[in-house]
């Protein structure tokens, strides 16, 4: 299992720049926790560390002791040994990729909506049968059955106002790609028609 402080200088010294946001230690938490819930969902447990009903989201005490002042982005630290095997570490990074897209209010929403978070009473632990129940019945789960980016289909974490007047049948082919680098190849190739499109405003 990894240590979790260590695990979160990981997160700040490599992920910082790819955030939209600066991280907070709010942001931090919702991050360790989803790196928790799909570890477990995918039979690979990376965090032992527990999680508990917060009074906005789920926190971690150990981090909330940490990393204290939840206004300022959290200061680079040194890069620490995480001991873990290329799969694991490859495991950790797309789950990092996939939620830091999200601010930290989308983030704490989410957190907020979820059942693990809602049927757990104030400052009780979020157990891991409640977490395993709920998210492993999520699309995003299929990801993690087994982990294999290269060659299985990828299905992006859910985006319920888009689909929520959609078949079954309909959501299943459009939201899922050949494997996770034709989406990453998609959101570039969006990305870089949405700056062109700006420019051309710009020059108008």
């Amino acid at each position: 299992m990894l240590n979790i402080i260590n695990l979160s200088k990981y997160i700040i010294t490599n992920f910082s720049n790819k955030s939209r946001e600066v991280i907070t230690p709010i942001k931090l938490q919702q991050l360790l926790y989803y790196i928790k819930v799909w570890t477990l969902v995918g039979k690979q447990p990376l965090i032992k560390d527990d999680f508990i009903h917060g009074q906005y989201s789920p926190i971690n005490v150990k981090i909330s002791q940490k990393f204290t002042d939840i206004n300022y982005q959290i200061e680079e630290e040194t890069t620490p040994q995480l001991n873990i095997n290329s799969n694991q570490l490859q495991l950790i990074n797309f789950i990092l990729e996939n939620y830091l897209v999200f601010d930290n209010f989308s983030l704490r929403v989410m957190t907020l909506r979820e059942k693990p978070y809602q049927e757990t009473k104030l400052d009780e632990v979020i157990s891991n049968e409640s977490i395993i129940a709920y998210y492993q019945q999520k699309r995003f789960a299929k990801n993690f059955q087994p982990f294999d980016l290269e060659n299985n289909y990828f299905y992006p974490l859910d985006d319920d106002c888009f689909i929520i007047d959609m078949k079954t049948k309909d959501i299943e082919e459009i939201v899922r790609f050949r494997n996770y680098q034709e989406y990453q190849n998609l959101l570039l190739f969006t990305k870089k028609e949405l700056t062109e499109f700006t420019g051309s405003l710009v020059r108008v």
